[in-house]
């Protein structure tokens, strides 16, 4: 499949959009996970809270806490949260790809609610 996409990327040149639009590039990370629900999992970390996401993994599930995590696999020149995309490319591709963007959403709440309940015990 990957293959495919990256022929059908080069031979029909397809711009940023017209990728998003492809069958088989819409919510991928649901398909990957088959469809399963954010409950059947017994940690889910954010990427974008690296650092946060490995503290309640650590506490969760009974592991030695991390004083400082490494970061090897950063753009040391990024200076955005997100990718440059104009807004109207990023709700494009957003709307293609709801089911995902509700799971990742789900998976912030729950690791809002585990860090509040954190707290709650800490104090």
């Amino acid at each position: 499949m990957r293959v495919e996409c990256c022929r059908q990327v080069h031979e029909r040149g397809l711009g940023l959009r017209e990728f998003a639009d492809l069958d088989w590039m819409k919510n991928l990370a649901t398909r990957y996970l088959a469809g399963k629900p954010l409950s059947d999992f017994a940690f889910v970390g954010i990427s974008e809270r690296f650092e946060e996401s490995m503290q309640v993994f650590s506490q969760e599930l009974g592991f030695r806490s991390v004083e400082s995590i490494p970061r090897k696999n950063v753009n040391p020149d990024r200076r955005e949260e997100h990718c440059c995309l104009c807004k109207g490319d990023r709700s494009y591709i957003l709307e293609r790809n709801a089911v995902d963007l509700e799971w990742y959403q789900q998976a912030c709440r729950h690791l809002d609610s585990v860090g509040r309940l954190r707290s709650n015990r800490v104090a």
